[in-house]
């Protein structure tokens, strides 16, 4: 596991954060709050997942899913947004995510991410 995992969110959730069950989960975990700011952090920690809120500043999480499908190509990408209707989920795979999550986002679904991308890295 290179870089660990990482997460970037807009919004602070009133429930367990996906970031708190990232971290209990053994996970590395680092959070920022706009695109351009995460495309930096996915340059230097080299991370194997990456939760992305569609609704960030600065640039949005379609783009930022496009950008960094482009430098990192076998980062799984998983959109953890509240936009869930048919035409949000194709906008998402058509950036690039591997999954779209809706908020809230049940805990053991999470879970269940992070245990499969652990067994795509691991040799």
């Amino acid at each position: 596991m290179p870089g660990g995992r990482w997460s970037s969110s807009a919004r602070t959730p009133r429930r367990a954060s996906p970031r708190c069950v990232l971290e209990l989960l053994g996970n590395q975990v680092r959070v920022t709050h706009d695109g351009l700011e995460a495309l930096r952090l996915a340059r230097e920690s080299l991370p194997d997942l990456a939760l992305l809120d569609i609704g960030l500043p600065v640039m949005d999480g379609y783009e930022l899913a496009q950008r960094l499908r482009a430098e990192h190509p076998s980062l799984r990408l998983v959109a953890v947004t509240g936009y869930g209707q048919d035409a949000d989920r194709e906008a998402a795979r058509v950036a690039g995510f591997s999954l779209h999550l809706v908020k809230p986002v049940n805990l053991q679904e999470l879970e269940s991410v992070v245990t499969e991308t652990e067994a795509r890295s691991t040799p």
